[in-house]
């Protein structure tokens, strides 16, 4: 506090945080000049983004954050996916996202793969959905004031293998020769196996985070499929190879995700040898997935949210179906949830969890919001004309979260003897 005797009267100025640069979107199209989207990739970290008018800004992908910032919809702005996109995928800083709406988001993963020109081998996972609204890669992320309504996550379908259907005379290495296994389904945050091709003779390639995991090929042995990323499907074990009675193993499903169904042993003589589907994937937070980092909540309405997961695709074994887990938060075990009071939910639903919000085994989880105390006080002493004098006081904070950054809000004092 500085304190200057100006004349007959007093300033008192108290700057308890730096000012933060302001960012104003002017637009609610999806992107161009003033729109969020635009005005998000010019900002500079620690900026505050706000808004001009009351939008209702309608997104055809997802924004991503990955720097410091402050977005506030001051009460009048609705972000809207569609029911084609989720709105915000986060992958570090400092995020803040306040007094706005976010509703109808859909991460839904993609879509496992079948086979290439020889339909026998092993289909590809179906990709998971990772929260409909925001999907957080790593962050320190505060939500306040916001409703989330009509969000979803919704896991990628398996691919499906069938018969084999014809045989071409060229040989592995002719380009005309594309024998390839299924590939895996994306999510918001990883990709999916990439196709495994017939001259590697090899097991399926492993999913990326949500992503799913590729099918095997491989004409000697039983090769195993791919498995899929954390939420991401297994991939189709392959068929028995010529004149064998082998067939492949399905891969591993990722974490809530249905695994690869087998692949049938080999009949050369009759063709009729049929690989196994791809697990589908999961479908993880309705309106918010965590994967590493903090979430903190507060004075939040979470409505009509949900989680499914897909299906698995259909073979000689069928692939596991993915689950629906988290119909409002999904937060994994590497991340923090903190509860600060004034959150609601209504009317969401998960497939196979809590219908709210689901918290892996080893995430922390707290409910304590933290304590404030302490004084600011001091005695002012009249110095002469244009000279300052100054006061000091404390202010503690106490949390069991060590790690917590506490920030104060500027300060305006007026009394009768000035500001």
């Amino acid at each position: 506090m500085v304190i200057k005797k100006l004349g007959f009267s007093f300033v008192f100025n108290l700057l308890l945080l730096a000012l933060t640069n302001a960012a104003q979107v002017t637009s609610n199209s999806n992107d161009g000049e003033g729109s969020l989207r635009q005005v998000m990739a010019d900002a500079e970290g620690g900026d505050t983004i706000t808004f001009s008018n009351s939008f209702t800004i309608t997104l055809v992908s997802p924004i991503t954050i990955n720097k410091d910032i402050v977005i506030d919809g001051g009460d009048k702005v609705t972000l809207s996916g569609g029911e084609e996109t989720t709105i915000f995928k986060i992958t570090s800083g400092n995020v803040e996202i306040k007094n706005i709406t976010l509703r109808d988001g859909l991460s839904q993963g993609g879509k496992g793969g079948g086979p290439s020109r020889f339909r026998s081998h092993g289909a590809g996972g179906g990709g998971a959905g990772l929260g409909g609204a925001i999907a957080i890669r790593n962050g320190n992320v505060l939500l306040d004031g916001v409703s989330f309504i009509n969000n979803k996550a919704i896991g990628g379908n398996g691919g499906s293998a069938n018969k084999m259907e014809h045989v071409l005379d060229e040989a592995p290495n002719s380009p005309l020769y594309k024998d390839m296994s299924g590939y895996g389904g994306s999510s918001v945050l990883g990709s999916g196996a990439s196709r495994t091709v017939w001259g590697n003779r090899s097991s399926g390639k492993n999913g990326g985070l949500g992503g799913g995991g590729g099918g095997s090929i491989n004409y000697d042995n039983g090769a195993k499929g791919g498995n899929g990323g954390f939420g991401g499907g297994g991939g189709g074990g392959d068929a028995g190879g010529f004149r064998r009675s082998s067939r492949g193993l399905g891969g591993l499903g990722g974490s809530f995700a249905g695994s690869g169904g087998n692949g049938a042993g080999g009949n050369n003589d009759t063709m009729n040898y049929l690989a196994g589907g791809g697990g589908g994937g999961a479908g993880l937070g309705g309106a918010v997935y965590i994967h590493d980092g903090i979430l903190t909540a507060r004075d939040c309405e979470f409505e009509r949210n949900s989680a499914v997961g897909g299906v698995g695709g259909t073979g000689a074994t069928k692939g596991t179906d993915g689950q629906g887990v988290g119909g409002a938060i999904f937060v994994q075990k590497d991340a923090i949830f903190n509860f600060r009071g004034g959150v609601t939910y209504g009317s969401n639903s998960a497939q196979t969890s809590d219908a709210n919000y689901y918290i892996m085994d080893g995430a922390e989880y707290d409910t304590a919001p933290p304590v404030v105390a302490g004084t600011f006080t001091g005695e002012v002493t009249e110095e002469n004309e244009g000279e300052e004098s100054k006061v000091s006081g404390t202010i503690t904070i106490s949390d069991a979260d060590a790690d917590d950054n506490p920030q104060f809000e500027d300060i305006e004092i007026v009394d009768n003897y000035g500001l």
